[in-house]
């Protein structure tokens, strides 16, 4: 027996008592314990080769890399822990393995888009970038108003109206249950608000405000405004009372209103299982009439059980926050956060599932394992996942006039890795995608206005939260 083989067996015959008391592991754990004497503790090869040149013997993808660790190589030098590690365990060492080798060429790219005062050269466009409003609060949706002010939602549970100068703060606004990540969301004006002056805002709403135990959901709220003070409330969409969550995460959500129809998304709330379940609302797109109405031919609007929320449009979403219509076809394209990997980019197309917590081709955030699989019948694969995560936010495709060579790209913003990035596809098919900012924080929203200038909302953390709302202009 090759002498590294019989090391490496022996230490496993050791390994198997103690994995088997402690399970489950963090995938970290289970890499430096298993794997780094070989292949080294980044990934970067050893006594081992390689696992970040993209260099596979036996096959690069995922199902073939899970084969070698569970069955060995077949040549001696690997041996097999199918018997040692669970299903999961293995797919949370591939994701970090993902990790290895992505992270660094994401950061060299992060290093590549950092702008010089203001300007930014890429691919296609140099651009340069204004700031031209901020303040101290989580900013969230941005929309425009006829005049061309613009109007932000705040996650504290404030509507802002500002032409960059001069700001208004919209009296009267909806209580919202800001704690976590969780507060005032979204905000987006009626197709017809020059005629009907509906604004609509997605916002995570105390069942009871008296309560200690302050059950919260999102809601979808409508109002006008009027005499700079929120009048004509309306709540088009509540969740039964039974379904308010306790718990303070991933009930975020985007708005987008698509042929007369009002489609928005609500997170998870922490636990997935109520993704698969169509009579509970986390975990969901939805589609509704502007006033709240359910429209008959809805996907489960003839479902059987009377429990079952007929806005549902489609499932197994993890936490949606980004929804965009592709021009020149007509779909819904949708960025859903992953957990630790995997966060996706999905054609959302109606009473469809997408798998989570099912299928995954993430972890959870401790590193310990979700699912085995990543594909299931009957489940929607992403159009593209990214690994590590980049905390994926608001989508936008460019139809504007000022970026030429951007037009029909996918813009793609992103919280956790603070970037602004490009697609570019064909049809449904992503063949390129390039960083175009990092260095604003966390980019948290994109919009367009009405001459096609690109405006993004960015977020820092910290005990006095700011954001920033930047505007795009080519240099000519």
């Amino acid at each position: 027996m090759h002498r590294l083989t019989l090391l490496l067996t022996l230490a496993l015959a050791c390994f198997i008592t103690a994995v088997d008391a402690q399970r489950p592991r963090a995938h970290e754990a289970l890499y430096a314990q298993l794997c780094a004497n070989c292949h080294g503790v980044d990934g970067a090869g050893g006594q081992g080769p390689s696992l970040i040149d993209d260099v596979w013997t036996h096959g690069a993808d995922d199902a073939s890399i899970a084969r070698v660790i569970a069955q060995g190589s077949g040549a001696g030098t690997m041996p097999a822990y199918g018997e040692v590690l669970a299903d999961d365990q293995i797919v949370s060492l591939i994701v970090l393995m993902r990790e290895f080798r992505n992270r660094p060429q994401l950061d060299a790219a992060k290093q590549a888009a950092a702008g010089t005062d203001g300007r930014y050269k890429t691919d296609l466009t140099d651009f340069t970038l204004t700031e031209v409003f901020s303040i101290d609060d989580i900013l969230w949706g941005l929309d425009f108003l006829p005049d061309d002010r613009m109007i932000l939602s705040a996650k504290s549970g404030r509507i802002i109206i500002t032409d960059g100068s001069t700001t208004t703060e919209i009296s009267g606004v909806p209580a919202v249950h800001d704690e976590g990540d969780i507060g005032m969301h979204d905000l987006i004006l009626h197709p017809d608000f020059a005629t009907n002056g509906w604004i609509y805002v997605a916002a995570v709403v105390d069942g009871d405000p008296d309560s200690d135990e302050r059950r919260a959901m999102t809601e979808i709220i409508r109002g006008r405004i009027r005499d700079d003070r929120w009048s004509d409330e309306e709540r088009i969409f509540q969740a039964r009372p039974e379904h308010r969550a306790a718990g303070r995460a991933r009930l975020g959500s985007r708005l987008l209103f698509h042929e007369g129809y009002l489609y928005f998304t609500i997170g998870d709330g922490g636990p997935g299982e109520p993704s698969q379940d169509l009579t509970a609302p986390t975990g969901k797109t939805f589609r509704i009439h502007d006033d709240g109405r359910i429209p008959i031919n809805n996907p489960f609007v003839d479902h059987e059980s009377a429990n079952v929320y007929r806005a549902i449009w489609t499932y197994g979403n993890r936490n949606v926050q980004g929804l965009a219509i592709q021009p020149d076809t007509g779909l819904m394209f949708a960025t859903e956060h992953g957990p630790r990997g995997g966060d996706e980019l999905n054609i959302l197309t109606p009473g469809t599932n997408y798998g989570w917590p099912l299928v995954t081709f993430g972890i959870d955030y401790n590193g310990q394992p979700v699912s085995a699989l990543q594909h299931m019948p009957g489940v929607q694969d992403p159009l593209l996942h990214w690994t590590p995560s980049i905390a994926v936010c608001d989508i936008h495709f460019y139809t504007g006039v000022d970026f030429p060579a951007w037009h029909g790209d996918l813009l793609v913003a992103a919280l956790g890795q603070e970037h602004l990035r490009r697609l570019k596809l064909k049809g449904t098919q992503v063949i390129s995608q390039e960083l175009l900012i990092s260095d604003i924080g966390r980019v948290r929203s994109i919009s367009e206005d009405a001459e096609g200038n690109i405006y993004l909302v960015t977020n820092h953390r910290g005990e006095n939260p700011r954001s920033h709302v930047y505007r795009l202009a080519r240099k000519h």
